[in-house]
């Protein structure tokens, strides 16, 4: 596609308008991210122009316009967080690893293996440099559960419709390396990544639905959320959700009181639907659950061990090149190629950690740990101070961090993740701030 100047000129004059606006507020790059989220990454469309050969896509556009307006705020920023210290470090590893990447392996192929996770360090970074009041926490909350909530519905209409799954989905769902039926992966309509927006919103509403406005109505958005992630079948969501209702529930033990009834409610309401398939003559229950729980447990067709075996093959190599390989990686572009079995497998290894650490080496990941181990110190911190918060309850923090963790372990962090890491940052380093400001005002007036 080749583009006017005017067009140009329209294009460069709406993006530095737009630069403008998220150097401001925050709002309009959340509500664009989580957009462009469902269109590109949920439903496999290509929203982009080509030019001279290389897909422009909006995300780049977006991670462009993030990174843009991060710069503009950090001269106003009078201290940096130390966690937003780690991210900086981060991306700065990641961005010489994609530089390393292109000196072997060409411009283009270390920019298509870095682009997503430039995406998520352009974004979170951005995000992570504004402070954030109760009010701004709660309309991030309310964000993030309005786009879970539109994922649901569009679950459940496809769940009626098999016609409005997305090819991507249907890809996505048969790619693997064994061709025998699988009868859960059947009932996806959705891939993991919009699974794990209904997993983490469900962990919001549960950690506040007690404090939010219509909390009958949050109670039952909950459990609604709860039901349709089950049903979509990705195991690791399943995981995630529960680790992080677990460290939800240890970090303040009132949550304990939330979850039994939301976990009894859940069974009967699942029991229901079950009774009621088979009572129609259609099990869709039964077969897929089964298969589901059994299917890690049979080394013949267990996905889970096909990829404990490909993370075991590809370390392995990476570690045998030496040193220097261990500690910066092999660069953005190295590529995932393993052979398992009869199979030579080349897509991505299915784990961010194991991703990191080829790409960018243990200089690349361990800042990555670092970030996330200062999140969950502060998150933890707070908790044990007891003193009111601005907004958001450490303890929802806690699960959230614990489910991005767990969901690393299976798949790699979309841009849309990369809003709530961002998010989680500046909400906690804005509540840490808030006894520090009370000191400082008791000692004023003590002073006065």
């Amino acid at each position: 596609m080749e583009l006017t100047d005017f067009a140009i000129i329209f294009g460069t004059v709406g993006l530095a308008l737009f630069a403008v606006i998220i150097t401001l507020r925050w709002e309009p790059m959340m509500v664009l991210v989580l957009a462009s989220a469902m269109v590109e990454t949920y439903f496999g469309l290509d929203v982009g122009i080509e030019v001279d050969n290389l897909m422009l896509r909006l995300t780049d556009a977006i991670a462009v316009m993030a990174v843009a307006a991060a710069l503009l705020r950090f001269f106003a920023i009078r201290q940096i967080d130390v966690s937003v210290r780690w991210w900086l470090l981060v991306s700065i590893c990641w961005g010489v690893a994609a530089l390393y990447g292109s000196t072997i392996y060409g411009l283009a192929t270390a920019l298509n293996f870095y682009r997503q996770h430039f995406y998520l360090s352009a974004i979170a970074l951005y995000l992570m440099t504004f402070h954030l009041s109760a009010a701004d926490i709660r309309r991030a909350a309310i964000i993030w559960v309005g786009a879970a909530t539109i994922i649901m519905a569009y679950s459940l209409l496809a769940k009626i419709d098999p016609s409005l799954i997305s090819d991507f989905v249907v890809e996505a769902s048969n790619m693997g390396i064994y061709s025998t039926y699988n009868a859960y992966a059947s009932e996806r309509v959705i891939v993991a990544g919009a699974a794990m927006v209904m997993c983490q919103a469900a962990l919001i509403c549960l950690g506040g639905w007690a404090a939010m406005k219509g909390a009958l109505f949050m109670r039952l958005l909950t459990i609604a959320l709860i039901i349709m992630m089950f049903l979509q079948y990705h195991r690791t969501t399943w995981l995630a959700f529960i680790a992080g209702a677990i460290a939800m529930a240890q970090t303040n033990l009132r949550y304990f009181a939330r979850l039994a009834p939301v976990g009894a409610l859940v069974v009967c309401i699942v029991a229901i639907l079950w009774l009621t398939g088979l009572a129609a003559g259609q099990d869709f229950l039964t077969p897929a659950v089964t298969q589901a729980i059994s299917e890690p447990l049979d080394a013949r067709q267990s996905t889970a061990i096909w990829r404990i075996e490909g993370w075991r093959i590809l370390v392995g190599e990476a570690i045998a090149q030496g040193p220097f390989r261990i500690l910066f990686g092999g660069g953005f572009g190295v590529g995932y190629e393993r052979q398992i079995g009869n199979a030579s497998i080349i897509f991505s290894p299915h784990n961010m950690y194991v991703e990191i650490f080829l790409n960018s080496g243990l200089i690349g990941l361990l800042p990555m740990l670092a970030f996330f181990a200062s999140l969950l110190r502060r998150a933890f911190a707070l908790q044990r101070a007891g003193i009111p918060t601005d907004g958001l309850d450490p303890s929802v923090a806690v699960a959230l961090i614990v489910s991005i963790l767990v969901y690393c372990v299976s798949y790699s962090l979309g841009h849309d993740q990369a809003v709530l890491i961002g998010l989680l940052t500046a909400a906690l380093a804005s509540q840490a701030s808030v006894p520090q400001r009370q000191e400082q005002d008791s000692r004023l007036s003590a002073v006065r």
